[in-house]
């Protein structure tokens, strides 16, 4: 969109920290999105969850005819759900049985056997492993099918649609038609039902399968006991004038209660509202008032499952997800963007931890609904501008100090969440870093221009001390953990292009240089310096490659340089980090690992080999903390902290939300049972 576009320029024209935020903010705007899945061309109208979670399958449309309409090949493809990566090469469909419509994993053999159901009626079994086509459902007559659901134990399937295409009202359909088989032995299990003339839009089984739920395309709804193939109760319509579609069906985890999704409220044949109408199966009795949040109709509905149905999950083609409380109907927060088109479909894992949606662009989206709160208010009031770049806590845990761009540090009681006193001008410059002593009674503050700014917070006494790191602005100023050291990268050669970098190590005691400045190529994308924790190793992370002719001097590749700071040599070769820029650098405590990340994920190296200690983390990252015990890796982003297992690389829980916007920085406190994270937003 146009927003994306002018972020993308104003980054790569001026690669400011407030155009680097609002960069990410386009790209990483959802708090609870894990992973942005692409590779289809046409609507993904059923996405699966393999019996394990490991695994999604997806049902789109791989070809089509000369006028771009009708499908001629369906396409399946399958994603691991850890990473959002495609497993191996799409199964395509050359049946010529058009779009698949319907997709699911096979419980009887433990997801081996994958099972897709066409728009042309078509019901195949595919070999997960192999990809090779096992067999075909004998279907018979085929229909134009619409709607397609598995039971929750994959034990049955129903189809849905229109077994006698014609007519100028209901869809273009005479006469809609519901086919119930096993899949086991791939047989009908009944005659097929016959619905009023309409074509079936909407199918839904309870969650013990004895009752399956249809809707058509003029709203009417109709309930059946499966064991007799007769309807429970009365026919119940998706809205009071009984003319909108039944989009979208689920029955509670009970049983007991029937959401439907559809329009709420046309206006010039645009659907201007969504609407969900909850109804009581035994009785056929509305429960309560319709539930309306979204702009556009409801096309997906599903109850999770582990909570007993107190949160109702709804997919609308204004691209927005949104929670609901269940019974009360209230809205667990605002409908959540990302979907670039239309959802089509949404789907819980088996877990309940993580939930799938996908539109009519062929996107598939991951997401993480589960949020752990703040402890306490936020620690500011300041709002946009004051991006805080440094948070460090107080050797006693009681206080944290917070600075950025403001130009301010301030002290904040982590149990009160009140400012401490009255803020400190850094006076030169922006905040690069604070830090307290070690008896905690002296707080250092480090400028932007190199000066060393020391306060004595106990007794308010403050002395500057200039200290020039850089000619001109360092783009960024680092403290050695002991205090002693004044590690500043910059620009070597003064050029506005700047072709190369330049690293100063100053002993800050006598004010002198140690060895001769380190060079490094590209300064134009250098930022990065973290010393490890007994100040003998300095890391480095600038740009080694730029597409100047496609990205406008865009970055594509960074590297890692580790440095002795006695000798100023470089230790070992460079490490070919992060596909891009790197936004933070952090060592564990014992110093035996080393994290970078940036918007392509989080790599961490083991320093004494030089080597990574696994696979890239994909979770798009600005700042990077690890605990006191250095087991647990905190990686901030947009709104959202995401916390890792260091040894393994596995997440841990879900993410931490709260924060507004970016997450620029992050703290443990010493006991590392606290996380502070500061956010441009102040």
């Amino acid at each position: 969109d146009l927003s994306g576009l002018l972020s993308i320029e104003a980054f790569n024209t001026t690669a400011t920290d407030q155009s680097r935020g609002n960069l990410l903010a386009e790209l990483e705007y959802s708090p609870h999105l894990l992973h942005f899945m692409t590779g289809h061309t046409s609507s993904v109208g059923s996405i699966a969850f393999s019996p394990d979670g490991k695994s999604l399958a997806s049902g789109s449309c791989a070809e089509r005819d000369t006028t771009g309409v009708f499908c001629i090949r369906g396409e399946i493809r399958l994603w691991d759900a850890a990473s959002g990566l495609q497993i191996k090469e799409p199964i395509v469909d050359d049946l010529d049985a058009g779009t698949i419509l319907g997709v699911s994993f096979s419980p009887l053999d433990g997801g081996q056997t994958l099972i897709s159901v066409s728009e042309k009626g078509d019901i195949a079994l595919w070999n997960v492993a192999s990809r090779q086509l096992i067999g075909h459902f004998p279907v018979g007559n085929k229909m134009i099918l619409q709607s397609v659901a598995f039971s929750p134990d994959g034990k049955l399937l129903v189809t849905g649609g229109c077994s006698q295409p014609g007519g100028d009202s209901n869809g273009y359909c005479n006469q809609g038609e519901i086919r119930l088989w096993d899949v086991s032995n791939r047989q009908l299990l009944m005659p097929p039902v016959l619905q009023p003339p309409g074509r079936v839009y909407s199918l839904a089984f309870s969650s013990d399968s004895r009752n399956l739920a249809a809707g058509d395309i003029s709203g009417r709804i109709v309930v059946y006991d499966l064991s007799s193939a007769q309807p429970v109760g009365r026919l119940l319509n998706a809205s009071d004038q009984n003319t909108d579609p039944a989009w979208s069906l689920a029955f509670s985890p009970d049983g007991k209660v029937l959401a439907v999704g559809h329009c709420g409220n046309w206006l010039n044949y645009a659907c201007i509202e969504g609407e969900i109408v909850r109804w009581e199966v035994a009785s056929g009795l509305m429960v309560a008032a319709p539930l309306k949040g979204q702009a556009d109709i409801i096309r997906s509905l599903v109850f999770d499952p582990l909570d007993n149905g107190q949160t109702l999950f709804t997919g609308s083609f204004d691209h927005t997800l949104l929670a609901w409380d269940m019974p009360g109907g209230n809205m667990l927060g605002q409908p959540v963007p990302g979907q670039p088109g239309s959802i089509e479909s949404i789907t819980i894992s088996p877990d309940g931890k993580r939930l799938a949606s996908s539109d009519d662009t062929g996107v598939i989206l991951l997401w993480d609904f589960a949020a752990t709160p703040s402890i306490g208010r936020p620690l500011s009031e300041q709002g946009y501008g004051s991006i805080e770049l440094s948070l460090a806590f107080s050797p006693d845990g009681r206080t944290v100090a917070s600075g950025g761009l403001g130009n301010t540090v301030r002290l904040w009681d982590v149990t009160s969440s009140q400012a401490v006193g009255q803020p400190l001008s850094a006076q030169n410059g922006h905040v690069t870093q604070v830090t307290f002593s070690r008896d905690g009674k002296t707080l250092v503050v480090i400028g932007q221009d190199g000066s060393r700014n020391v306060w004595d917070w106990e007794t308010g006494e403050f002395t500057s001390h200039p200290f020039v790191a850089q000619s001109g602005n360092a783009s960024t100023v680092v403290l050695s953990p002991d205090g002693t050291l004044l590690a500043s990268a910059g620009c070597a050669d003064q050029s506005e292009l700047c072709t190369q970098g330049k690293i100063l190590i100053s002993n800050l005691s006598t004010g002198q240089d140690i060895g001769l400045p380190l060079h490094f190529p590209i300064a134009k994308y250098a930022g990065e310096l973290a010393f490890s924790p007994d100040g003998k190793i300095l890391a480095s992370a600038s740009c080694s490659k730029l597409n100047i002719l496609q990205y406008s001097g865009m970055c594509i590749q960074s590297e890692i340089r580790l440095w002795d700071t006695a000798s100023g040599q470089l230790i070992g070769q460079p490490l070919e980090t992060n596909p891009g820029i790197v936004n933070a650098l952090a060592f564990s405590p014992d110093g035996s690992l080393l994290a970078s990340g940036g918007y392509d994920g989080v790599f961490v190296w083991s320093v004494s080999g030089a080597q990574l200690k696994y696979q890239p983390i994909k979770t798009s990252t600005e700042s990077l903390a690890f605990s006191p015990d250095g087991r647990i890796l905190a990686a901030g982003g947009s709104r959202s902290i995401t916390l890792w297992d260091a040894a393994s690389g596995q997440p841990i829980g879900p993410a931490l939300t709260g924060a507004s916007m970016i997450v620029y920085s992050l703290a443990f406190s010493p006991d590392g049972k606290i996380l502070a994270s500061g956010d441009n937003w102040g």
